[in-house]
């Protein structure tokens, strides 16, 4: 089964390609030093001061599948966070603040963590940004007490949404009571959740409700992160009481900065999934399908969340090697921007890091890159290869001599030094023109490098199988095989 699992892993990789915008890391591992390792893998640390939220399901019985807190606490005590929790628009055991409470001391949460259930002392309104169903979100007003969320969700099946990951985790999980009917009704009630019989527009709801909050803690001086847990892998949501027994086997953890691809890059574990007797994706599958669960992430997509595009990276096979976490903050139209990116540990990559935070004049060139000269300035490099870079991409051209972050896609092939890559989000850089940027060290990682691949360089054959080189240009004219297709290449 394990040889059948990555070799379904590998075909998505196939399938999505190395040349897109978001990272989400994997790990096939779930133990807790695993969780913190993966966590460390994305690069993305609170600050010095900054309060941080570890927002999970408590889980409404015993028998639930949620995260237990043995399975956590490394995790949560590593970045001195508060578990954090919202109260159940339905009848239950966490549908009252002293219910609930007494749920979180028989699950043993209180244990490793201070415990709060936002909506405890009310509920405040955060403003989404698709009004096509809802107008606002509804969240518990503690909130506003922190600087830095992570969503740590168990991603399993659910009887209304299909399936739930971080979306809904970030949705119907950190709206207040009244903020799940709000969603679950699409906007027509803050008490009754039920009787909404349009299921695209409660999925839509969600979809805008998540998006509130991402927006909420991209504001300067705030951030999260994104964490699904494939454990335990029932049809029924941790809200169930007395879930059915999961049919398929434990898959791993996954993260990423991107919750649209993180949600998404789950979906195709679980639907590319080579089932045999007694380890049975199809129930979950049919699960989701039957709620039309997968087009939370289209419509996500589409309203600019995120990105089903992505690149699985495999924590078990990665290189050790150092990168950096670099914040990249900005204005667009004159709202403040924040967009991460990974650097690799090189002699560029050094020598940029070591000016941070610096603020620079970058350029939008060409209507597909930003850049700055660093005019008789030159970077030292160490590893300067010609080949096609790609969109997210971060490089340095020699000659210039030129910082650049690539936000479109080109068929340029330049002599540059790779520095990074961008973590998601590069298309908001698009029309953005001339602008200061200021670039901000936020943290190290071992073991996980900027994820460049030798898909800028793809091997180029001789059509009797010899290997002739990765760069078509510099090839003596002829007949060639180049990406499996024969090419004449004249010089």
């Amino acid at each position: 089964m394990k040889k059948l699992f990555l070799l379904a892993l590998a075909s998505i990789w196939a399938i999505v390609g190395f040349a897109q915008n978001s990272t989400v890391y994997f790990t096939k591992d779930i133990t807790p030093e695993s969780l913190v390792k993966i966590y460390e893998a994305l690069g993305v640390a609170p600050q010095p001061g900054q309060r941080v939220a570890v927002k999970i399901s408590t889980g409404e019985s015993a028998q639930s599948n949620h995260l237990r807190p043995e399975f956590i606490k490394d995790l949560v005590q590593k970045v001195n966070g508060n578990i954090v929790e919202c109260n159940t628009a339905y009848g239950g055991n966490r549908s009252t603040t002293a219910r609930h409470k007494q749920t979180i001391a028989e699950r043993g949460y209180g244990e490793i963590a201070t415990v709060d259930i936002m909506d405890e002392d009310g509920d405040m309104q955060i403003p989404v940004t698709d009004t096509k169903w809802i107008k606002h979100d509804i969240v518990g007003t503690h909130l506003a007490n922190y600087d830095f969320m992570i969503n740590l969700a168990h991603f399993k099946g659910h009887a209304m949404g299909g399936f739930g990951g971080v979306l809904k985790n970030q949705s119907i999980g950190v709206a207040s009571k009244s903020g799940k009917a709000y969603i679950h009704s699409a906007g027509s009630s803050t008490s009754n959740p039920w009787g909404n019989s349009n299921q695209d527009s409660f999925l839509e709801s969600m979809a805008a409700a998540a998006q509130a909050v991402h927006n909420y803690f991209k504001q300067e001086g705030k951030d999260i992160i994104y964490i699904n847990v494939m454990n335990n892998l029932s049809v029924d949501c941790d809200c169930d009481g007395s879930p059915a027994s999961p049919q398929m086997k434990d898959i791993g953890i996954l993260a990423s900065t991107d919750p649209v691809a993180l949600d998404k890059a789950c979906l195709d574990l679980v639907f590319n999934y080579s089932s045999t007797t007694g380890d049975d994706a199809s129930p979950l599958q049919q699960r989701i399908n039957r709620q039309h669960g997968t087009y939370i992430v289209d419509y996500a997509e589409q309203i600019g969340l995120g990105t089903k595009q992505y690149q699985l990276i495999d924590l078990n096979n990665m290189e050790q090697e150092k990168t950096y976490k670099v914040k990249i903050s900005f204005k667009k139209n004159g709202e403040a921007q924040t967009l991460t990116a990974t650097f690799d540990d090189n002699a560029t990559s050094r020598a940029l890091v070591a000016m941070m935070p610096m603020t620079l004049p970058m350029l939008d060139l060409y209507d597909d890159e930003m850049c700055y000269r660093f005019t008789g300035n030159p970077l030292p490099t160490d590893n300067v290869e010609y080949y096609l870079h790609k969109k997210g991409e971060i490089f340095y051209w020699p000659p210039g001599p030129s910082f650049v972050i690539r936000y479109v896609e080109t068929d340029e092939w330049l002599d540059i030094q790779h520095i990074g890559q961008m973590d998601s989000g590069v298309d908001i850089l698009n029309g953005i023109g001339d602008t200061d940027m200021t670039f901000e060290l936020i943290g190290e990682a071992a073991g996980v490098r900027s994820p460049r691949t030798d898909a800028h360089s793809p091997a180029v054959y001789t059509p009797d199988g010899r290997k002739a080189g990765a760069v078509p240009e510099r090839l003596p004219s002829g007949l060639y095989v180049v990406d499996g297709k024969k090419k004449i290449i004249k010089q």
